[in-house]
C-alpha cells in the first residue's frame, strides 16, 4: 500500500461527511498522491455520497495542501 484515506460518512463522526488520516508512505511523498488522493475522495463524497459540506480537521502546516485540492 501506497497511501490511504479515510472518508466518512455524514453522522459517523461529524453531522457532515469528512476526511480524515490521509497517509502516503514516506519514500512515495513529494509525487503528488496525497493531492490526487484527497482530491478522488472529494469527488467521491460530492458525486456518490451527494454530499455538499465536508469536514476536513488537519494539523495547521497542512492547511495549503487540503487548500489546493
Amino acid at each position: 500500500m501506497i497511501a490511504y484515506i479515510r472518508i466518512l460518512p455524514a453522522g459517523i463522526a461529524y453531522q457532515e461527511a469528512s476526511l480524515g488520516r490521509v497517509l502516503v508512505r514516506k519514500e512515495n511523498r513529494g509525487q503528488g498522491i496525497a493531492e490526487e488522493l484527497i482530491g478522488r475522495a472529494l469527488d467521491f463524497i460530492r458525486n456518490d455520497l451527494k454530499e455538499t459540506t465536508i469536514k476536513i480537521q488537519a494539523q495547521a502546516y497542512l492547511q495549503k495542501l487540503y487548500c489546493s485540492c
